[in-house]
């Protein structure tokens, strides 16, 4: 879930270009924790069997059925990807990190980078303003805007006002959350505890597989 994706570094790319007058810049370095979706597969297609609960969508991405009668046998792809999270955190925690994701959401779906960047981890926050031009340093909201403009059809889509956290796994000081959508399959987030605080450590969702 740590590595940088070859979509979301050219999106980084893009954006550092749109906000600095379109110099050339250097891909950020380092392990961003993010995966980029594209937005022709956030919707559920006409003819897809898709199983609801209460009015969310509760099939993944790729659509193998690993959330229906088969969810629990090893090996599925869900508790693959949950298998390194073995820590359930607290009431406390688990209402701190929903808050967070939910307003992160709410700030991307409104275009609000200096408020989306107030929540990001420090190695995300760096990674965006490591870019820089003959005009000197980006900063995180001004990198990060283009990336936000561009996914906002999926982010309208996904509605942060009623999307729900499905479960929230973790590993140390990382948290895996499971997001559930009304329009568009459940998808995970990445955060990180620094200095006993919550950030988001990733630009956007990654679809469960």
């Amino acid at each position: 879930m740590r590595l940088l994706s070859p979509l979301l570094a050219a999106a980084i790319s893009v954006a550092a270009l749109a906000g600095c007058g379109g110099q050339t810049k250097a891909t950020p370095t380092g392990a961003i924790a993010a995966t980029a979706r594209s937005t022709e597969q956030v919707s559920p297609p006409a003819n897809s069997p898709i199983a609801a609960r209460d009015g969310y969508v509760t099939e993944d991405g790729d659509k193998d059925g690993d959330d229906g009668p088969n969810a629990s046998k090893a090996g599925q792809d869900d508790t693959t990807l949950f298998a390194s999270y073995h820590g359930q955190p607290s009431r406390t925690e688990a209402r701190a990190i929903a808050t967070l994701v939910k307003r992160y959401y709410i700030a991307s779906a409104a275009e609000e980078g200096a408020s989306a960047c107030a929540l990001l981890s420090v190695e995300i926050s760096k990674g965006l303003e490591s870019n820089r031009s003959q005009a000197g340093h980006i900063s995180c909201a001004v990198a990060i805007s283009p990336l936000l403009a561009q996914q906002h059809q999926l982010l309208t889509l996904e509605n942060p006002a009623t999307m729900a956290v499905a479960g929230i796994h973790l590993r140390g000081n990382l948290a895996l959350v499971a997001l559930r959508f009304k329009r568009s399959f459940e998808s995970t987030i990445l955060t990180v505890r620094e200095a006993g605080t919550w950030k988001i450590d990733a630009l956007l969702g990654s679809d469960m597989t």
